[in-house]
């Protein structure tokens, strides 16, 4: 009976997670007008520059080398170089930077460009600099772009608004809008820059 009512709580326990997981990355993809989606992964914090985020441990950097390209298709896309280009905040000040991937309409194919689409940020404390940062990584048999995005000063694309992120939210939240700007949907991410409000 114990080893039943263990199993059972093991199996509900996996199913939560699972649903957890998937209505996560629900309200991180945004569909646009032309079928296609914005999937964002995450968003980074550094004083000269965000770090590129990781999608893959060591060891699975190592398994997946040694797996035929097909195979690798379903492992975590590969991690970008570390290295930032200036484009990516080389400032001495504060820098959040929002990772995302723009995948077709047929749910495979990565794109390169953001496609129809603009983002605007809810107000928050820290101005942003820098600009727009787009890494061509191979996975398995496809091709991964990693796009980055990091406000400037009067950045179009964040429609002139550059106060993206406080220091004391939980939540760092952006609107994504069509060319018409209208609002398709508001997307929240950790806040990266939470607690870690720099030196006056």
């Amino acid at each position: 009976m114990r080893k039943r009512t263990w199993a059972a709580m093991v199996g509900l326990a996996v199913v939560v997670a699972v649903v957890a997981a998937w209505s996560g990355r629900d309200r991180r993809e945004v569909r646009l007008s032309d079928g296609s989606r914005l999937r964002f992964f995450g968003a980074t914090f550094g004083i000269q520059s965000a770090p590129k985020p990781r999608f893959r441990s060591a060891w699975t950097d190592r398994f997946a080398s040694r797996l035929p390209a097909v195979l690798q298709r379903f492992l975590p896309p590969p991690n970008a170089p570390l290295a930032s280009s200036w484009t990516l905040g080389e400032e001495t000040l504060p820098v959040v930077t929002i990772w995302f991937s723009h995948v077709a309409a047929d749910g495979r194919t990565y794109l390169e460009t953001p496609g129809p689409a603009k983002l605007r940020p809810v107000q928050g404390e820290l101005v942003m600099f820098g600009g727009s940062s787009s890494d061509r990584l191979p996975w398995g048999d496809d091709t991964f772009f990693l796009l980055g995005w990091t406000l400037k000063n009067g950045s179009a694309l964040f429609l002139g608004q550059t106060n993206l992120v406080s220091f004391e939210d939980r939540w760092l939240e952006f609107d994504v809008l069509d060319l018409q700007d209208q609002v398709i949907r508001r997307v929240g991410l950790p806040n990266p820059a939470r607690g870690r409000r720099p030196a006056p």
